[in-house]
């Protein structure tokens, strides 16, 4: 993610970029209004899941914009081609932060713990006993063996 040269104050413009491995070929996959960041690409590598702020009432006019309130933006949780084509909306719910499962069947996001199917199906939020607010969910590796 990148921030663009016009960007300011509290929601600034940031995009999704890909280059190849050299730095050729940069390409941004992203362009709307606000934050699109925080990507994190499948383990097969044909999708790349991000939050975005471009549902956020101070970039979108629609009628079923979310608000935070005065915390800051909303984000949402988006998932896009390795491309960038084919981006679409997964959750109405506040999201950052997110990851993939091993085999790819889940994303788990903040804030909370909070797993859900890529097509937006399934959605739970899990309390383990003796932790406190989850703020960076991370899948984390595979038990070696697995």
């Amino acid at each position: 993610m990148s921030q663009e040269h016009d960007a300011s104050g509290a929601d600034p413009n940031y995009n999704i970029y890909v280059a190849n491995v050299d730095g050729t070929g940069l390409t941004r996959l992203t362009s709307t209004d606000g934050e699109d960041g925080f990507p994190s690409w499948s383990p097969d590598g044909t999708m790349t899941a991000f939050t975005s702020t471009r549902d956020d009432c101070g970039n979108s006019d629609a009628p079923d914009c979310k608000t935070t309130g005065d915390s800051g933006p909303f984000h949402t949780l988006y998932l896009m081609n390795a491309d960038g084509s084919g981006q679409r909306r997964v959750t109405h719910r506040l999201a950052q932060f997110v990851d993939w499962s091993p085999d790819g069947r889940y994303l788990v996001f903040s804030p909370g713990l909070n797993i859900i199917r890529p097509d937006g199906t399934g959605l739970v939020t899990l309390h383990p006993p003796g932790v406190g607010e989850v703020e960076f969910a991370d899948w984390g590796p595979e038990p070696s063996g697995a």
